[in-house]
Formats: C-alpha cells, structure tokens, sequence
C-alpha cells in the first residue's frame, strides 16, 4: 500500500516540479516581451485598450497561480503526513506485540497457579482421608480398651483372687494403659491433621483468589488488544479516505492549473496579435 502510495507522491512531485519549471519560462519569455515592446513604437488606439484588458486578466490568473501554490504546499504537508504512517502504524505493532507478550506472561502464570491448585487439592484429600483412617484406628483402639476394661472387671469379681489372678489383672491393666496411650496419641495425630488441613484449605482459597485475578488480567489484557487493533484499523481507514480526498484535490487542481495556463496562451496571442497588426 505504502509503496503505490510512495509512486503517486512522485509522480505529483514531478508535475508540479514540471509546473514550476514551465511557470518560470513562461513568466520569463512574458519580461522579455515586455521589454521588446517598450523598445518597439506605442500600439495604436485600440491595441493599447485591449493590452490594458489582458495585463487585467493577467494580474488575476497570476492571483490564482499563487492561490494554486499556496494549495500545492498545504497538499505536500499532507503528503509527508500521509507518509509518516508506517512509523504509526509499526509503533502500533509493538504495542500490541508487547500486550502479547504480557498475555502470555499472564496466561503462563495462571497455568502455574493452577497447577499448584491441583496440587493443594491433591495434599487437601490426601489429608482428610488420613483424618478417616485414624479416626477408624481411634474406634478399634477404644472398642478394644472396653473390652479390656470389661474383662478386667469381670476378674475382678472372682471370689478369691489368685496369684494368677493379680498377674492378669496387671496385664489387663498395662494393655489398657497401652492402648489409652496410644488412643491419646491418634487422637493428637487427628487433631495436627484437622489444623493441617484447615491451613491448606485456606492456602486453596488463596489460590482460588489467584486464579480469578489471574483470569482478570488476561481478560483486560485481550480487551486491550482488541481495543489497540480497532483502534489501528479505524485510523487506517480514516488515513485512506484522507489520502484519496488528497488526490482528487491534486487532481482537480492540476486541471485547473491546465486550464489557466491554456486560458493565458490564448489571451497572449491574441495580444501577440493585436501588436503585430499596431505595427
């Protein structure tokens, strides 16, 4: 697009470069005639009046020369405007090369995180299912040290007690304390799981938090995006509409620079005319 654009700039550069090359013949050759005639004898009567109506006429067609000037520099700032958009347009690129970037930053970190969510998932079922399983050993620990205590209340009742009787007894005795041992132990075991577990449900809320931000990000980071190339496209447009609004001005100005110029050859030869017919 850039380079048909670069070949019209040229092209409007050497017409009007043309143009002013043939302005300044034509406004020499008009001095030269100017000072031939003030050397030459006067025209006659009706030859000077005719002189005085085209020099008129000349003196408007100069205005409107310069008027076609003064246009023809407003349109070269245009054009160096018009050129200056590939600059514009690779900043835009960047810009939304880096906002890619930055979305892919945002999306690889919320895969991490998403990841470790899983994981604290993982550690939090794994924990509440050992929470289950001691609690299971707590109920086999406790039915046992009532069957124990049971049995040892059953000894006790004998009538008479024995040697083999006090023996017993101190056995049932030590298991129950064993076992009350350990029921004390699960149970502390239990108790460190539920506080573990409690600490890595919050670390999964924390993460869940982690996650909706995360997710935020990439949804104001594609939204730029959007935004930045919607925003390129619709200068482009704007560019193009200004860039052909451009060449049908330069376009109808030269043709009306054409007709001037055609316009002021006749009136010089019919001025050419009337002095050689004075003489």
């Amino acid at each position: 697009m850039f380079r048909k654009r670069k070949k019209a700039d040229d092209y409007y550069d050497d017409y009007y470069y043309d143009d002013d090359d043939y302005y300044d013949d034509y406004y020499y050759e008009d001095d030269e005639d100017d000072d031939d005639g003030s050397e030459k004898s006067s025209p006659k009567s009706s030859g000077s009046s005719n002189n005085s109506q085209l020099e008129k006429e000349l003196a408007e067609k100069n205005k409107e020369l310069e008027k076609i000037k003064i246009e023809k520099e407003e349109l070269a700032l245009k054009f160096s405007s018009v050129q200056a958009l590939p600059k514009h347009f690779q900043q835009v690129e960047e810009d939304n090369a880096a906002i890619q970037a930055e979305l892919e930053r945002v999306r690889q970190e919320n895969n991490e995180l998403v990841i470790k969510l899983q994981q604290t998932n993982d550690g939090v079922a794994r924990a509440e299912a050992n929470a289950r399983q001691f609690q299971r050993e707590i109920n086999v620990k406790q039915t046992e040290i009532d069957q124990l205590t049971e049995k040892l209340l059953n000894v006790q009742a004998e009538a008479q007690p024995s040697p083999e009787f006090e023996q017993e007894k101190e056995l049932l005795r030590e298991q129950i304390s064993d076992l009350r041992s350990e029921l004390t132990k699960s149970k502390e075991q239990l108790s460190s799981q539920e506080e573990s577990g409690i600490s890595k449900e919050d670390i999964a809320e924390v993460m869940l938090e982690a996650k909706s931000k995360a997710r935020q990000i990439v949804d104001q980071a594609n939204f730029d995006s959007r935004r930045i190339v919607s925003d390129a496209e619709r200068d482009l447009q704007n560019i193009s509409q200004d860039a052909r609004t451009l060449y049908q001005k330069i376009y109808s100005t030269k043709s009306d620079s054409e007709m001037i110029f055609e316009e002021l050859l006749r009136k010089l030869t019919i001025l050419s005319d009337i002095e050689s017919s004075g003489e």
